[in-house]
C-alpha cells in the first residue's frame, strides 16, 4: 500500500485523492498497488501551536501515515528522495527480515 498524507489541503482545489484517481492509466487495476490518502483538514492544522508560521507540519504528517500503515514493513520517504534500482529491486523481492532494521545512506547533491 502507498499512503499519502494530505495535510492542510488548500481550499477550492481538487484533493490529492481526486488527482491520483484522475492520473491512473485507463484500465489499470486499483488492486495492483493500493493508494490510501489520509486527509488532515485545516481545522486540525489550526489546532496546533504555531500553525500560522507553518502551513505544513511535515513530521507530524509522517507520523499520521506511519501510525495508520497496515503493512508488515514500512518505508518512509519524501518526494525528493531517489531510490536506486538495487534498493527498489531488493524491496520488490519481498525478502525482508522481521528481526532487522534497514536503512539507506543519505547524500545531498547540487544539480
Amino acid at each position: 500500500e502507498i499512503i499519502v498524507v494530505e495535510w492542510n489541503p488548500p481550499l477550492g482545489e481538487a484533493s490529492i485523492a481526486e488527482e491520483i484517481e484522475g492520473a491512473r492509466a485507463p484500465g489499470s487495476s486499483k488492486e495492483t498497488t493500493p493508494i490510501r490518502v489520509i486527509r488532515v483538514p485545516t481545522s486540525v492544522h489550526m489546532s496546533m501551536p504555531h500553525y500560522k508560521a507553518h502551513p505544513l507540519f511535515e513530521h507530524t504528517a509522517e507520523n499520521v501515515g506511519l501510525r495508520r500503515a497496515k503493512g508488515k514493513f514500512v518505508l518512509k520517504t519524501n518526494i525528493d528522495n531517489i531510490m536506486s534500482f538495487d534498493t527498489a529491486s531488493f524491496i520488490a523481492r519481498r525478502d525482508l527480515r522481521e528481526d532487522a532494521i534497514y536503512r539507506a545512506t543519505y547524500a545531498e547533491f547540487d544539480f
